[in-house]
């Protein structure tokens, strides 16, 4: 598999779909090679299918939510373009198999 070659062309997709929104420029210069791990759903529906390739951010989000008990949750995401529903996803970082050797970054939301 040339990871380059397969990167360069959903980035390309992914661009073609927003070519006409100014702020997206750019958008995807940092993005990486990325696999599902498993199906994947959003709010709008089905986002990726298992082994899936798509492109990321290559930064984790930390999360943390507050369960009806009381006990906060800590889990971390990452964000994935879906070119079936034209938009970047959260995705848990468990369900994506990064492609690339890149270090990723880490922030909060």
């Amino acid at each position: 598999m040339n990871v380059a070659e397969i990167r360069n062309t959903l980035k390309n997709a992914a661009a073609a779909q927003v070519q006409q929104y100014p702020q997206y420029r750019g958008h995807f210069e940092d993005y990486v090679l990325v696999r599902a791990r498993k199906n994947v759903k959003s709010k709008l529906g089905q986002s990726f299918t298992k082994d899936e390739l798509a492109i990321a951010r290559p930064v984790v989000y930390e999360n943390q939510r507050t369960l009806p008990s009381g006990r906060v949750k800590t889990y971390f995401t990452i964000v994935v373009w879906s070119l079936t529903n034209r938009c970047d996803t959260h995705v848990i970082l468990d369900e994506i198999q990064i492609l690339e050797d890149v270090k990723l970054s880490r922030d909060t939301l």
